[in-house]
């Protein structure tokens, strides 16, 4: 206890002019209040240890799954915002599909002459139809544009 005494007194720059005063007491440790786990039988003790880990384990298992559920939703929302071209629902119809609609005049088999009348009919529907795609590009021309970039793609 004299050397415990002799340590504090210097650690703390102990000077007897200024009136400091020192008092180390040996206190024995309270045994009322010792830990149930040293008497615990090793099912108990292996049980609290899987609580704890269970413990320290699920706050990141949940975060990460909330992280994914977040990264999910976004995804699904397209994560870019709102978009400038809407394509509609229906892609338009493809230059083969146009041809079939057409009536079977128009379309004519390879080496036959079609007449005159047939050759003016033919000319007529190509330019009403050419006006009426002129029309509906210059009313919408992000949607022409979608749908010539089809015709390439299908090309």
């Amino acid at each position: 206890m004299k050397r415990y005494h002799m340590l504090v007194k210097t650690a703390m720059g102990y000077e007897e002019t200024r009136g400091d005063q020192v008092e180390v007491i040996n206190v024995p440790f309270d045994q009322a209040q010792a830990p149930e786990e040293e008497h615990a039988s090793p099912e108990g003790r292996a049980e609290a240890f899987g609580i704890a880990t269970a413990k320290r384990l699920l706050i990141p298992v949940l975060a990460v799954l909330v992280f994914f559920i977040l990264l999910r939703v976004l995804l699904r929302r397209g994560g870019s915002g709102p978009r400038n071209v809407r394509l509609p629902r229906q892609l338009p119809k493809s230059v083969a599909e146009l041809e079939a609609e057409l009536p079977s005049a128009a379309v004519q088999a390879p080496g036959h002459e079609p007449a005159a009348d047939e050759v003016a009919w033919q000319h007529q529907n190509i330019a009403e139809v050419r006006g009426r795609v002129l029309e509906q590009a210059k009313r919408d021309p992000l949607r022409a544009a979608a749908v010539a970039r089809e015709w390439l793609k299908e090309g």
